[in-house]
C-alpha cells in the first residue's frame, strides 16, 4: 500500500516538498521552544525555604536620618502590635529581591592547608529573623540576645568582623565539611574571613540566595544577626495568609503616620514580589507558548489544506476504487498514512535542523544543549497534529460513492 502512496507523491514533489519543509521548521522550533520553556519554569520556580503564603514585604527608604537601627527598632514594635501580625523583622534582602551580597568563607583557618573558599550570600536580619521567614531549624539553636551586633552604614565584611555566631544552610554546611558530614556535628564548627573565625550556632534546611540562576548550588547562604543600620531596609511581618491585605495596609499606614516624610513604596506580599522578580520571565514562556502553538496551528492548516485539494482532485480516483470493493476505512486509511509520509519525512529532517539551531543558540546566548527526548516529543506532537489535521478530509473522501465521482467527471 506505500509504494502507490510513494508514486503518487512523486508526481506531486514541490507540493509535497513544501509542506514536509514547513514540518521540519516546526519540528525544530518547536522543538528548542519546549526546551527553553521546561528550562524557564524550572527557573521561575525555586524552593525559597520561606513561609511565601504568610509574608509581607514593606521596602523602607530612608533618607537623611541619623540613628537608623534606633529608628528601625522602634518601627519594629510598632508593627508587632498589628493586629494579626505573629511576628516581625528587618533584613537587608531576601530571595528573589534583587539586592545581594556575598562573601567568601573558609572551614579552616588562613595557611598553607587552609580549605577551598566558598562565596556565600549574606542574609542580615534583627531579632526574631527566623521565626519571621519560617525558616526550618534543622540543627542547633537561632540567634540570641547577646549573638547580635552593631551594625554599620550597610552589612558588609566590616560587621562580620564582628560577629561571633552565624547561622548557615545544610548546602553550605555540606559545601564546606562534606556531603556525608552529620548537620548536628556542625554546630559549633568556625567559619574563617579574613582568620576571624565565626561559630555556627544553627543549621537551617534552604534558604535561596538572592539572584538564583540555573545553577545547582542556589542555597549556598547564610544568616547574620545584624540589625540592618543602612537607610535600604525591608520591613518582613508574618500573618495568615487570608490577613495579608489587611495587615500589609495596617503596615504602611503606620509607618507613614510615624514620619510623614518616609518613603514607603512597592509594599506587597511576598508572593507578589516574587511574581514581580519573574514578570520578565513570565513574558518569555508566554511568547514561547504562544510561537510552538502558533506554528503547530499554521502547519495544521497546511495539511488539512494540502489533504481537502487532493480530495477534491481525486473525487474520480476514489470512486474507482470505491467501485471495485475499496471500503470507507480503506479510503480513511490511505489519506492518514499519506500524510503521515509526508509528516515523518519533515520531522526527519526537522531533527536535523533542531540540533543545528540548538548549536547556534548554544553559542550566541550560552543556552543548554537540547535533551533529545525533545525531538521525540516534537516529532510525535506533529505526527498527532497531522493526523488530527487530515481527519476531516480523510472523511470527506470516505463518503465519495462511485455515482458521485461519475458526476463530477
Amino acid at each position: 500500500m506505500i509504494a502507490p502512496i510513494l508514486a503518487s507523491l512523486s508526481r506531486h514533489r514541490a507540493t509535497t516538498t513544501l509542506l514536509a519543509l514547513q514540518v521540519a521548521l516546526t519540528c525544530a522550533v518547536v522543538c528548542n521552544a519546549t526546551a527553553m520553556l521546561v528550562d524557564r519554569l524550572a527557573i521561575m520556580s525555586p524552593v525559597t525555604g520561606l513561609a511565601e503564603d504568610r509574608l509581607v514585604v514593606i521596602p523602607d527608604v530612608a533618607t537623611h536620618v541619623d540613628h537608623l537601627v534606633a529608628r528601625h527598632q522602634d518601627d519594629l514594635a510598632r508593627l508587632r502590635t498589628i493586629p494579626g501580625v505573629v511576628a516581625a523583622t528587618a533584613m537587608e534582602s531576601l530571595p528573589l529581591s534583587h539586592s545581594s551580597f556575598g562573601m567568601g568563607i573558609r572551614s579552616t583557618p588562613p595557611g598553607p592547608d587552609a580549605g577551598a573558599e566558598v562565596v556565600a550570600s549574606v542574609y542580615a536580619g534583627s531579632a526574631g529573623t527566623l521565626r519571621t521567614l519560617g525558616l526550618d531549624l534543622v540543627a542547633g539553636r537561632t540567634f540570641n540576645a547577646t549573638d547580635f551586633v552593631p551594625a554599620s552604614a550597610s552589612a558588609g565584611e566590616s560587621d562580620f568582623l564582628k560577629l561571633h555566631a552565624v547561622v548557615v544552610t545544610r548546602a553550605l554546611a555540606h559545601r564546606l565539611w562534606g556531603d556525608t558530614t552529620p548537620v548536628q556535628s556542625i554546630v559549633g564548627r568556625k567559619l574563617y574571613r579574613d582568620g576571624h573565625p565565626v561559630e555556627v550556632v544553627g543549621v537551617i534546611d534552604r534558604l535561596l540566595v538572592p539572584e538564583p540562576g540555573a545553577e545547582a548550588d542556589e542555597n549556598l547562604s547564610m544568616l547574620l544577626p545584624i540589625q540592618p543600620g543602612g537607610n535600604w531596609t525591608m520591613f518582613v511581618l508574618n500573618t495568615a495568609p487570608e490577613l495579608r491585605g489587611r495587615v500589609l495596609k495596617d503596615a504602611v499606614d503606620a509607618l507613614n503616620a510615624s514620619d510623614p516624610e518616609r518613603i514607603v513604596r512597592n509594599a506587597d506580599t511576598y508572593e507578589g514580589m516574587r511574581g514581580e522578580y519573574f514578570r520578565r520571565d513570565r513574558t518569555m514562556v508566554g511568547l514561547l507558548i504562544a510561537s510552538a502553538l502558533g506554528l503547530l496551528f499554521v502547519t495544521g492548516l497546511g495539511v488539512a489544506g494540502l489533504a481537502s485539494f487532493w480530495v477534491q482532485q481525486r473525487i474520480r480516483q476514489i470512486g474507482i476504487r470505491r467501485a471495485i470493493g475499496a471500503t470507507r476505512g480503506q479510503i480513511r486509511r490511505h489519506f492518514h498514512l499519506e500524510n503521515g509520509i509526508i509528516v515523518a519525512a519533515g520531522c526527519a529532517a526537522g531533527t536535523l535542523m533542531a540540533l543545528g539551531l540548538n548549536l547556534w543558540l548554544m553559542q550566541r546566548y550560552e543556552l543548554p544543549r537540547l535533551p533529545l527526548g525533545y525531538l521525540g516529543l516534537g516529532m510525535a506532537t506533529l505526527l498527532v497534529v497531522g493526523q488530527m489535521a487530515v481527519y476531516g478530509a480523510a472523511r470527506r473522501a470516505s463518503t465519495i460513492t462511485p455515482v458521485a465521482a461519475i458526476r463530477s467527471a
